[in-house]
């Protein structure tokens, strides 16, 4: 992973001077941003850049799990978490007082959904679920 806008005589503006910081740590972004050096798969997983690394040729493998544990999930759940996850993000600098106040219509939205129902019962009659996606 690399943003060589330097060695090419740019900047590298398209979210990468003000994103890479806020995913690694201070001294790391610089570095990269100045020098327009990479790091390695290892590195970006220990920094939390990504969330895992596959073996060469195996990353549609691995893709497919993933994306089969999150369709595993209630839909309406896995959009709801989502959206909550974009608004919050918007007080990503709060402090946590704010952070901890913030309400989403999302989670009322969840409350009442036939999926919250539908896990909630699937859960004490210890049989799948069977999602609506509403």
């Amino acid at each position: 992973m690399f943003l060589p806008e330097v060695r090419l005589g740019f900047v590298a503006d398209a979210g990468g001077v003000l994103r890479l910081p806020k995913r690694l740590p201070r001294a790391i972004a610089m570095e990269m941003l100045l020098t327009g050096r990479s790091i390695d798969a290892q590195d970006a997983l220990r920094y939390g850049c990504v969330n895992r690394i596959s073996e060469p040729g195996e990353v549609m493998a691995a893709a497919r799990e993933l994306a089969a544990e999150i369709i595993a999930a209630s839909p309406t759940s896995v959009r709801l978490t989502m959206q909550v996850m974009r608004e919050a993000e918007a007080y990503a600098d709060a402090d946590e007082a704010t952070r901890a106040s913030l309400n989403s219509s999302a989670i009322d939205d969840m409350l009442v959904s036939q999926d919250c129902l539908e896990g909630s019962a699937a859960f004490v009659q210890k049989r799948p679920p069977q999602w609506k996606n509403r």
